[in-house]
């Protein structure tokens, strides 16, 4: 919990878990929006995973992509709610273990989303141009494997997330001392600074 909270703000405490007695209109409309968007994609994302796996029985590689870019998105809404509850209460109350799990998945998300729809890009170029000659290529089994190695590259990328963010300080966020250390090492590389920047 946080001792220091602005004078401004009045707070009760129930059950040892911190709840916010003034809410401004901004912390409400994000977390309005973002169960509002949960809600949608978890349904949305949901039907496509059925969809395949009642009818389709992922028997293209088309549909072996879009089931696992469903499948990350659909990982990416479940820490939505939690996420919405931080803004709502301006404070994390879940603990360290969801804190890192939350944002490991949405990490994860992120890496496999954009490396499925490069895959799907390739595979659609491969299947207008010469179907015949990549057809072996662009079986179920092989996008299988493919996408098996998309998700293990995910973990690679998002491994220091699940390291340094912390609930420590009252928000799940990104510890600040390791933040101030990259921060410092920014100020000596400008050059990854100005590459940063073209992302953010």
């Amino acid at each position: 919990r946080w001792e220091n909270k602005p004078a401004s703000r009045t707070s009760a405490a129930i059950n040892n878990v911190y709840i916010r007695e003034d809410f401004d209109t901004f912390s409400v409309t994000m977390a309005v929006l973002y169960l509002a968007v949960c809600i949608v994609g978890l349904a949305g994302n949901s039907l496509v995973i059925v969809t395949i796996l009642k009818l389709d029985k992922m028997s293209s590689a088309t549909t072996v992509y879009i089931f696992n870019l469903a499948l990350a998105d659909g990982l990416f809404m479940v820490g939505l709610p939690f996420i919405a509850i931080q803004n709502f209460q301006d404070q994390w109350i879940f603990g360290e273990a969801v804190c890192k799990l939350v944002m490991v998945l949405d990490g994860i998300n992120q890496f496999t989303s954009v490396f499925c729809l490069t895959v799907m890009s390739v595979d659609r170029y491969m299947a207008l141009v010469d179907p015949l000659r990549f057809a072996r290529w662009r079986t179920p089994r092989r996008a299988k494997l493919i996408a098996a190695l998309m998700w293990f590259i995910s973990l690679f990328p998002v491994l220091p997330m699940a390291i340094h963010f912390s609930a420590t300080y009252g928000l799940c966020t990104v510890d600040p001392h390791i933040a101030s250390e990259m921060m410092s090492w920014l100020s000596w590389h400008p050059a990854w600074t100005k590459y940063l920047r073209t992302f953010v």
